[in-house]
């Protein structure tokens, strides 16, 4: 006969290693999981403190799948198109692949350090921690929503990414850069860029009209989003702003005019009328991997 009290819950060692903490509450058992049996009893700890709460979580049959899936319904009204797509893209190529068919309630942070390691082995650091911060966000929502107790992608170890240092250019670089660049039809863009420190993005979706009394307006960035050009707003919110040319941003801008004008007369019917400054021959906004040959 068992001495334990009602609700009292047990904890016990699987076959795999783990520990397993189950409740029974209104019928239905309730179970968590840990490495160790101290984990184990602090999650069956907690689950007890929300049913006393009212706020028990339920995972139900729900899958990791299952939450990527609400998670990226649930951010897309609040990233820009690019980001969201980043994100999806994260979450297809390498969450989904290794963890999808996972129950919600499997979901242990063993698991999901394991889910890491050969990215990181692969020297791919960066992307490592790319997966961790989207499935931390989805498993977070999942916390607010009551389908998990605890992130656990609180308890494991982050993967580590320090970028590179690059290197500056001095004004000697510079210098031979723009004369080996001489007559080229993307100098005068990138001239702009060095003249101004636009971003790329930003200087993609400049238009005619935000050129006036010598200084240009930025108030969107744009780039190709699964093949159609897209704009959006800069990448923070002091990004807009206006900035007064400086005597080598305005001759470029003026040769770019030149130029485009010479483009669309030999386009004719051909062109695509945008606005843009910058373009290709047929007045097609340019992407970034062309304006960054």
């Amino acid at each position: 006969m068992s001495n334990r009290s009602p609700g009292e819950g047990t904890v016990v060692q699987r076959k795999d290693g783990r520990w397993q903490a189950s409740l029974m509450l209104d019928g239905k058992r309730r179970t968590v999981y840990g490495s160790t049996r101290k984990e184990a009893a602090q999650k069956l700890s907690q689950l007890k403190e929300q049913a006393r709460g009212g706020t028990l979580p339920d995972p139900g049959k729900r899958t990791v799948s299952d939450l990527l899936d609400q998670y990226l319904e649930a951010v897309r009204p609040n990233l820009k198109v690019g980001t969201w797509e980043h994100y999806k893209l994260i979450a297809d190529t390498y969450i989904r692949p290794a963890l999808g068919k996972l129950r919600l309630s499997k979901l242990a942070p063993d698991r999901i350090q394991r889910l890491y390691r050969p990215l990181q082995e692969l020297g791919h650091n960066r992307t490592a921690q790319l997966v961790h911060f989207v499935l931390g966000q989805a498993c977070g929502l999942a916390v607010r929503w009551h389908w998990l107790p605890e992130n656990p992608c609180d308890r494991v170890l982050r993967p580590q990414y320090h970028a590179r240092r690059r290197d500056v250019w001095s004004s000697e670089d510079l210098a031979s850069f723009l004369a080996g660049t001489e007559g080229h039809w993307l100098q005068p863009l990138w001239l702009l860029l060095l003249s101004t420190g636009c971003r790329l993005g930003e200087a993609l979706a400049l238009t005619w009209d935000d050129v006036k009394d010598g200084a240009v307006s930025v108030t969107k960035t744009g780039q190709y989003v699964r093949g159609q050009w897209s704009i959006g707003e800069p990448k923070t919110n002091a990004g807009a702003r206006t900035i007064t040319l400086p005597p080598e941003g305005a001759a470029a801008l003026r040769r770019q005019r030149a130029q485009q004008s010479q483009w669309r007369l030999r386009a004719g019917t051909d062109w695509e009328r945008s606005d843009l400054v910058f373009t290709g021959e047929t007045g097609r906004p340019l992407h970034r991997a062309t304006a960054s040959q």
